[in-house]
Parts: C-alpha cells; sequence; structure tokens
C-alpha cells in the first residue's frame, strides 16, 4: 500500500517538476544571451535548424563567393570553355569525395557539437583532430582575406581608382611590351640612355592605387573582426538570410543579361562589338593586361580551387542541427550541386556570347551584363 502511494505522489509532482525545469532552463539561456532566432545558428536551446537553414543556405552562401564575379570570366577567356569545365569539374571532384566522406561518418554515429573536429577527433584521434582545426580556422582566415580584397578590389574598378582612365591605361599597356629610349640632345652627340619598362610600372604602381588597396583592406578587416569581435556570430547570423538573397538576385540578374546579350534584345554596359559567339571555346593563353604575367592551366586551377571551399559551414552547425546525422550529408551535397551547376552555367553562357578581349580587360564584365 505504502509503495503505490509513493508511486502516486511521485507521478503528481512530476508534471510540476518538468515545468519548473524548463522555466529554470529558459532563465539560463536568457542571462547567457543566447536565446534567439536568425539563419544558421541565431536560434535558441531548445529550436533546432533543418536541412534548408541549418545546412544547404549556409553551405551555399560559403562556396559562392568573389571568384565567381572577379575572375571566372579571366578564367574562361584564357581557358576557354573547354578548360574552364575542366577546372571547375576537378575543383567539384575533390570537394565532392571529401562530403561523401563526411557523410560516411556523419551517418555512421551521433554527431554532437563541435563540428568538423569533432567528427575528426571522435573518428581519428584527439591529435588529428586539433591538428586538423587548426589548419581550418587558418584556411578560413587567409579566405576572409581573399574576400576583402576582392571587395576593395571590385569597388576601385567601379570608381575608376586605378589612376588612367580604360584608354590611356591600354595605351600604356601596349607601350611597356616593347622596350624604349629617352634620348637627350646635346650640343655634340646623342646619349640614349635605356628605360626598363617594369620600372616604370612598379613606380606608377607604388604612386597610384596599390598602397591604397592595402590600406584600405586592412581597414576592412578590423572593421569586420570588430563586428564579429564585439557583436558575436549570433549577430552576424541574422544577415545571413540577406546577403544572400542578394548575393541569388545579382546571378540571376546576370545570367539573364548574359542570354539577352546573346540574343541581342540587351546590351548593358557593353557595345555590339564585344559581342562574339563561340570565340572562347578553346584555351588561349596570352599575358594578363594587368600584372602581364601569363598564367597557365595550374594556375588557373589553383586560382579558381578556393570557390568550392566552404562545405563545412552546415557540419560547423552540428550542436544546432535536428537531425545532424540526415542533414549535413543531404545538404552538404544538394549545395555542392547548386554551385557546381552555376557555375558551368556561367562559363558556356558568358563564355559563348561575350568576346575574349572584354573577358580579359574587364573585370567587371558580369556587372555589365547584368539585367537591368
Amino acid at each position: 500500500g505504502n509503495n503505490n502511494n509513493n508511486n502516486k505522489r511521485k507521478s503528481h509532482f512530476l508534471p510540476w517538476r518538468k515545468n519548473q525545469q524548463a522555466q529554470q532552463q529558459s532563465k539560463t539561456l536568457n542571462a547567457d544571451g543566447t536565446e534567439g532566432g536568425g539563419l544558421g545558428g541565431g536560434s535558441d536551446g531548445n529550436t533546432k535548424l533543418d536541412t534548408w537553414s541549418g545546412v544547404f543556405l549556409p553551405c551555399l552562401s560559403q562556396i559562392l563567393g568573389i571568384i565567381f564575379y572577379l575572375r571566372l570570366p579571366t578564367i574562361t577567356a584564357q581557358a576557354g570553355c573547354l578548360g574552364a569545365t575542366a577546372i571547375i569539374a576537378i575543383c567539384v571532384l575533390s570537394t565532392f569525395v571529401t562530403s561523401l566522406s563526411l557523410s560516411a561518418i556523419a551517418t555512421n554515429g551521433t554527431i554532437q557539437a563541435g563540428g568538423p573536429y569533432y567528427i575528426i577527433s571522435r573518428t581519428l584521434g584527439v591529435e588529428i583532430g586539433g591538428s586538423l582545426g587548426l589548419l581550418f580556422y587558418l584556411g578560413n582566415t587567409i579566405g576572409a582575406a581573399m574576400y576583402v580584397l576582392g571587395a576593395v578590389e571590385a569597388f576601385q574598378t567601379d570608381l575608376d581608382l586605378y589612376g588612367a582612365p580604360a584608354e590611356e591605361a591600354a595605351e600604356e599597356e601596349l607601350d611597356d611590351l616593347v622596350a624604349f629610349y629617352e634620348i637627350d640632345d646635346d650640343d655634340t652627340a646623342e646619349e640614349e640612355e635605356y628605360i626598363d619598362p617594369n620600372a616604370v610600372a612598379e613606380e606608377e604602381m607604388d604612386d597610384d592605387w596599390f598602397g591604397n588597396a592595402e590600406i584600405a583592406s586592412m581597414v576592412l578587416m578590423f572593421i569586420l573582426a570588430g563586428m564579429v569581435g564585439i557583436g558575436g556570430m549570433k549577430y552576424i547570423n541574422y544577415t545571413t538570410g540577406t546577403f544572400l538573397s542578394i548575393n541569388a538576385l545579382s546571378i540571376f540578374s546576370i545570367l539573364l543579361g548574359a542570354a539577352l546579350f546573346g540574343m541581342k534584345v540587351w546590351d548593358g554596359s557593353l557595345t555590339s562589338n564585344e559581342r562574339a559567339f563561340g570565340a572562347n571555346l578553346w584555351p588561349k593563353f596570352s599575358p594578363d593586361p594587368k600584372t602581364g604575367i601569363t598564367p597557365t592551366w595550374a594556375s588557373l586551377l589553383a586560382l579558381f580551387y578556393p570557390s568550392v571551399t566552404g562545405i563545412m559551414a552546415g557540419t560547423n552547425r552540428s550542436g544546432k542541427l535536428a537531425k545532424p546525422s540526415r542533414s549535413i550529408p543531404k545538404g552538404t551535397i544538394s549545395a555542392i550541386t547548386v554551385t557546381s551547376l552555376l557555375y558551368f552555367t556561367q562559363v558556356w553562357l558568358v563564355g559563348n556570347v561575350v568576346s575574349r578581349k572584354a573577358l580579359m580587360e574587364n573585370k567587371l564584365i558580369l556587372a555589365c551584363l547584368a539585367w537591368p
């Protein structure tokens, strides 16, 4: 009889205890400042992210970057559509194999908070997990610097801060391809002094925009680091959806403008002379108009490879996913597939309607094609 009374008493107080624990946990979350919604990590302790918001969108925003806008047209002009396609395929294949390995590990056990470090350390050991985690951190840091430099370059190109106008710069680059002499006339004889065009170009670069670009990049980097350090990732994640929407709208505008440009319906900021069909099918390596360096296929591969990284963005949120063993493989592979299709589409669409000269000389060719 006493046991039955005790069971009834415990069952009577059980709902009250659960409510008390829930209220206490809610107070703890409010005190820590971790409560709130948002894409990719701004949720509270009770709300878990699904595949779409927790893995697919973060991976998509990390993979698509500055190389898609500023460097892929140049890669297409140098390596041709066929060579650029091979470059994209090789880079995507390496990340796809990595995602398959990650998926195999994610589906064979329970994944907790810790992201890549947790997965690697539980599979290969704590020592290897810590080493790879450090490399992963350094890689993200260098990647952030690359995006900041790309942003500054885009602003400088758009605001025409390179110094001379485009026509004058083209004439100077043409003159720098050959050696020239400065002739001083005097009463008795002519003295010829050889001037190295590369040295002249370096002096002009030092006096013009290069130093300002470095300073601007450093200032922007410190501003972004301060935003992350003061506000925390919770506030940064609030803007992920907004920036990703802008990114998607810009890509749609670029691809639509390129299609209309090929159909001779829309010219954008280009001219009819810059329209050429099938002019970039085969590789044709030549000196870069700005640097004067002739790239190789391997250097273009190294240039493009950072644009396929970022597949670990969903894994970093493993502690906030409702079903990480299901969301990580599905969301990561889907993001790789979508971004790969975008890369292939840009190469074949833009490369087959724009002249090679325009792709080489105009760093903002995609902005010139965008509709409206």
